[in-house]
């Protein structure tokens, strides 16, 4: 018991203050590009003339949650399937960060009309300011659509968005490739600035974080029974041992959690204990 009190006190020694965020959204337009020369075709099968997928990066100038993206789209006449966006990290074959709520075919325009169609988030990408996403429409997987499942995105001829680029993909080979020589899609993003940040993108709101810039642990010899953050969550080599979730420990890496509590130098060495570990969890408020 005594070992358990002496954790609660280093806890709230360094607990962050907790500010009051408004549960009304702030939605602000971010980003946009919207210069329309030409209508690009999207048509996921393989066998079609057009790229299979098409993509363009952005560069986020706001910090907060990505609620929507608004595209310049229609479809051909033939087409049935609902149209879905991805966001992801950096580039069309990033880590997946959000994926919208679909728009059903027959709320698209049909060709030559088309419009600004807004795509929101169930789940929306939390950004930082300078992070760098692709607005991806996939491809589909090899053979799996007939080809007047077909869409077309409103872009410029040049670059006249030098934040990002436009990017195609291919479903013969699972790649993506840049126009190198300037050319950009038309889009705006939308971000609800007031959502909580992650600073240290360890999957814990700044505002609840009581360990900022937690980075991934590296023990010089990590003993089987002892424990380590590797990225995403406490592990330990010891299948008895049960996993913790870095929200379970407030953010906090392994090693942070024994420099907080002033342990000794074995566990620097060879990592957390679970007997500390657990005693930090139980004192986390």
């Amino acid at each position: 018991m005594p070992r358990i009190l002496g954790v609660a006190i280093v806890v709230a020694a360094i607990l962050l203050p907790v500010t009051t965020r408004s549960v009304a959204a702030a939605e602000a337009l971010d980003q946009q590009q919207e210069t329309i020369d030409a209508m690009a075709c999207i048509i996921p099968n393989p066998f079609a003339a057009c790229p299979h997928g098409a993509a363009q990066t952005v560069t986020a100038g706001l910090t907060g949650d990505l609620t929507a993206v608004e595209l310049f789209v229609n479809r051909y006449y033939l087409t049935t399937a609902d149209l879905v966006i991805e966001i992801r990290a950096g580039t069309p074959n990033g880590a997946l960060l959000a994926t919208s709520s679909p728009i059903p075919a027959a709320d698209l325009p049909v060709e030559p009309d088309a419009a600004w169609e807004r795509f929101t988030f169930p789940t929306p990408a939390n950004l930082n300011a300078g992070d760098v996403f692709a607005i991806v429409l996939p491809f589909a997987p090899y053979f799996s659509t007939p080809e007047f499942e077909r869409w077309h995105w409103g872009h410029a001829a040049s670059d006249v968005y030098p934040a990002g680029v436009r990017w195609d993909g291919s479903a013969f080979v699972g790649a993506w490739w840049s126009y190198l020589d300037g050319s950009d899609l038309a889009f705006r993003t939308f971000v609800d600035a007031s959502a909580a940040a992650d600073e240290d993108q360890d999957g814990v709101l700044d505002a609840d974080d009581v360990c900022p810039g937690t980075v991934t642990d590296a023990f010089p010899q990590l003993k089987a029974n002892r424990y380590t953050y590797d990225g995403t969550a406490l592990e330990s080599g010891l299948t008895n041992n049960p996993s913790h979730t870095i929200q379970e420990t407030g953010g906090c890496s392994a090693m942070q959690i024994i420099t907080a509590m002033g342990l000794g130098a074995g566990h620097y060495r060879f990592g957390l204990s679970r007997s500390a570990l657990e005693a930090w969890i139980a004192a986390i408020p």
